[in-house]
């Protein structure tokens, strides 16, 4: 059983509002990316009960930027969400898709800004097969029910790693509203899956 430090979208809801969380020493077992404790970490199980839409069982490791809630900051929104899926090839783009908008469709429901408001919309493109697996870059556009009640776009980085000896595929999703190459950038791309997640 993998350790949570609170439930399902009580956790989330936690770390996004920047409340303080306690990490189970358990939890460094769990942890997919090497980046300094500046960055809050929360740790969630799949399948989540406010995800429905969502087809995927495993966990997931958030990494948000000091300042992350920030609007008016460089790092408003920059974050990192991995996700260690149990299954023996890697998602196809469809699926990563289907399953990154029902995330957020699930997370932004219900918030205190609005009750009607567009679904997530998820767009990737320039797919490469590289040494290890998979990188892709994207964008989402979504509504932002935690900090500023408005519709906002990230750009995405991600990457891919099936694990044959573990029977997993690791997916490392980069978000920020920044434009590639911004100093936000130089901090999200120093942040990479740890060289024993395979093992």
């Amino acid at each position: 059983m993998i350790p949570i430090v609170t439930t399902l979208k009580a956790a989330c809801l936690a770390v996004l509002l920047c409340m303080p969380t306690v990490i189970s020493a358990q939890e460094e077992d769990f942890s997919i990316v090497e980046v300094d404790s500046t960055w809050r970490q929360e740790i969630l199980q799949f399948p989540i009960d406010w995800t429905p839409k969502m087809n995927v069982q495993g966990f997931e490791e958030l990494r948000f930027a000091p300042h992350w809630p920030d609007k008016n900051h460089e790092e408003f929104w920059s974050l990192v969400m991995s996700w260690s899926i149990i299954s023996d090839s890697e998602i196809s783009p469809e699926d990563l898709k289907l399953n990154l908008e029902g995330y957020f469709d699930g997370l932004m429901k219900p918030n205190h800004w609005a009750k009607e408001f567009p679904e997530p919309n998820v767009t990737f493109f320039e797919f490469t097969k590289t040494i290890k697996g998979t990188s892709f870059k994207g964008t989402m556009h979504f509504f932002d029910g935690f900090h500023s009640g408005e519709l906002i776009t990230t750009h995405i980085l991600g990457s891919q790693v099936l694990c044959k000896t573990t029977g997993k595929t690791i997916i490392i999703f980069k978000f920020s509203p920044q434009e590639y190459g911004s100093p936000v950038w130089d901090q999200l791309n120093n942040i990479n899956m740890k060289d024993h997640i395979c093992n």
